[in-house]
């Protein structure tokens, strides 16, 4: 087979991409219009391509969760257009299996860059499957919740969750409804509303303790614990309850909750009653680590989050013009790929964030906020590493 398909790219019927994870050979245009063409059943061959989208799905998703995560996450990166087209061959033919494969994909669709693309797909394949099973229909709720709240929608994270809570005498996969009664407390926290917090928290812990549930909802547990102690006025414990989340995340392989505990853990840190430096040296040393979670996770919108957060914790350590210039990058790229970079900001309190984001501007400024707006990815993560190395070391 290597042979073979070297002896094609020698002849250039098809070309090797390096860079891709694994690397990935391509046809010409060219010939792969000519092979449609000359395809004697397409329709047999979409279906056998959308199969294979199907089955290669279904095997990677599982891994999203686990220590495999970054890797499952690159292989679903190269293969975005294959999936694009077996999702649009099932809304077509099969709405329900179209449903199905984008409800699994929800954290995909939120960590590579693609989340509206992932919620415009997700309302179709709703739209398309009426009659679909409860738990099927409960999942694509799900997906469009998580969706809404990390494009900086809590109404609507919060009227999917429930909506897929309206199914759950139907619904036997107790995954699915931990994480109806969690995405409803997401939407309760960045909805300021504590009351509807506490009784969604609460109620998540009380089915957590009720029966089995995968490994990674013990972090997802403690999370809530944190947040529940930070909302009764108890910061040690929280404090204690995001080690503990982080802790548990690493033992399993969940790169999300590692990065979420450090991320949360950090807003915390910039917060309580009045900001002061030694407490943003420890958020900027929570936010390095979390960094490192969601990179290896390949997560875009968390690692926005993250030097949002830094660009506060650096506004707090006397770097006004790297702060200005790392915040205006985090918002031009969040504003590329549809997400809200300004997610657990409740846990500063709002104090805190307005002390932070009010800061009188420097000469600096305005030039600074430019260079931000024009940065690359890449330049955008270093900036936010070189400083905070140079302010930890």
């Amino acid at each position: 087979m290597l042979a073979v398909l070297g002896s094609l790219v020698d002849r250039s019927v098809i070309t090797i991409d390096p860079m891709a994870q694994p690397a990935r050979y391509r046809m010409l245009e060219t010939i792969r219009r000519h092979c449609r063409d000359a395809d004697p059943e397409p329709a047999a061959s979409e279906q056998a391509h959308t199969t294979w989208v199907r089955g290669l799905v279904a095997e990677q998703v599982p891994e999203l969760t686990g220590p495999r995560a970054g890797q499952a996450y690159l292989l679903l990166a190269g293969e975005l257009a294959n999936i694009r087209a077996g999702i649009s061959h099932d809304l077509r033919h099969d709405p329900i299996a179209a449903l199905r494969t984008c409800a699994v994909m929800e954290w995909v669709w939120v960590s590579l860059g693609v989340l509206p693309e992932g919620m415009r797909l997700l309302q179709s394949a709703l739209d398309a499957s009426p009659e679909a099973p409860a738990e099927d229909r409960a999942r694509g709720l799900l997906a469009l919740s998580i969706g809404s709240f990390h494009a900086g929608d809590p109404v609507t994270t919060l009227a999917r969750a429930d909506e897929a809570l309206g199914l759950r005498d139907r619904i036997t996969d107790r995954d699915l409804l931990l994480n109806a009664l969690s995405r409803r407390a997401l939407a309760a926290i960045e909805l300021a509303d504590p009351e509807l917090a506490r009784e969604a928290l609460t109620q998540f812990l009380r089915e957590v303790e009720h029966g089995p549930s995968s490994p990674w909802q013990t972090p997802i547990a403690h999370l809530a614990e944190a947040v529940l102690h930070l909302m009764t006025g108890a910061p040690e414990q929280g404090e204690a309850a995001f080690h503990a989340a982080r802790r548990h995340s690493r033992e399993c392989g969940f790169l999300w909750g590692e990065g979420t505990a450090d991320l949360m853990l950090a807003w915390h840190l910039l917060g309580r009653s009045e900001p002061r430096p030694a407490r943003a040296e420890d958020a900027l040393r929570s936010l390095h680590r979390a960094l490192r979670a969601f990179q290896e996770q390949t997560n875009k919108s968390d690692v926005l989050g993250v030097l949002y957060a830094g660009a506060h914790a650096l506004t707090l350590l006397a770097e006004p013009a790297t702060a200005t210039q790392l915040r205006a990058a985090v918002l031009e790229h969040s504003g590329r790929i549809g997400v809200n970079p300004r997610r657990y900001t409740q846990f500063a309190g709002a104090a805190a964030v307005r002390f932070m984001a009010e800061r009188p501007p420097g000469p600096e400024s305005l030039a600074a906020e430019h260079a931000g707006r024009a940065m690359s990815w890449t330049a955008m993560v270093e900036l936010f590493a070189r400083a905070s190395a140079r302010l930890l070391h």
